[in-house]
């Protein structure tokens, strides 16, 4: 019997993947900028494996040690801050580790938590390794907004790029696995672009928003539901995909 959650499953055989050796994978210092994707596929499928054992543990209301603490140093690590939604994860799972087991834990407050995080993470890293195999597009423009004739303001975007490149697509998603959320911040102007991924298997754009470049070479990133911040280095590399 598999109880699917948003991807995850429960009672597959697999075989045990290491992923205490490759959560924090990379290349040797002078190979590392020629192998990024490799070893960003092979960080989320450690990730992957991770979420994997640990559903496994909650519905078997078994708790695993070893995992725990795995756990608790993966969150010590200084590189985990590059890695918010992971970290965000790891955190929830430890609350859901610390709670009763049960077979209900889903309703648990720090099981929940975790399990509201399943369908972003299967998505992102499962769903968007696929959609990667795909022809997709990177369209960039200048937004702005216009009355039309019944006064009515209505938003649109002048497109005056198209990037069909599979490796800025994956430089892109890359990046915006790695950004952090914050609160509303104060912006007082458009923004600068609009850009959306567009894949020939989707009505509506998976990854898109606007975009706030910033004189401190930083960045504002709004998906018209949540901001995110860029920093200097992450501008850098979204100035590069766009080749702006």
């Amino acid at each position: 019997m598999v109880t699917t959650y948003s991807g995850f499953g429960h009672n597959i055989d697999f075989e045990h993947i290491e992923y205490e050796r490759f959560f924090f994978a990379s290349a040797d210092e002078d190979m590392d900028g020629i192998y990024p994707d490799q070893m960003e596929i092979v960080r989320q499928g450690a990730f992957i494996a991770l979420c994997c054992e640990v559903v496994n543990l909650l519905d078997e209301e078994r708790r695993n040690k070893k995992v725990y603490q795995f756990i608790t140093k993966t969150l010590e690590n200084p590189k985990i801050e590059s890695m918010p939604l992971e970290k965000e994860t790891l955190i929830a799972m430890r609350k859901s580790l610390d709670e009763e087991p049960t077979v209900e834990w889903g309703i648990l407050p720090g099981s929940s938590s975790f399990n509201k995080l399943l369908p972003e993470i299967y998505k992102r890293y499962v769903l968007g390794y696929y959609k990667g195999l795909i022809d997709e597009v990177i369209k960039v423009g200048t937004p702005y907004n216009y009355n039309d004739s019944n006064e009515v303001i209505r938003f649109h975007v002048n497109y005056f790029k198209e990037i069909n490149n599979p490796l800025a697509v994956k430089r892109l998603r890359t990046l915006f696995n790695h950004i952090s959320k914050i609160p509303k911040p104060i912006v007082d102007k458009t923004s600068d672009i609009f850009f959306a991924l567009d894949t020939p298997v989707e009505i509506s754009s998976e990854l898109s928003g606007f975009i706030w470049f910033r004189e401190d070479k930083c960045s504002i990133y709004f998906n018209s539901i949540d901001y995110y911040f860029l920093n200097e280095k992450q501008t850098k590399e979204l100035r590069s995909i766009f080749a702006l």
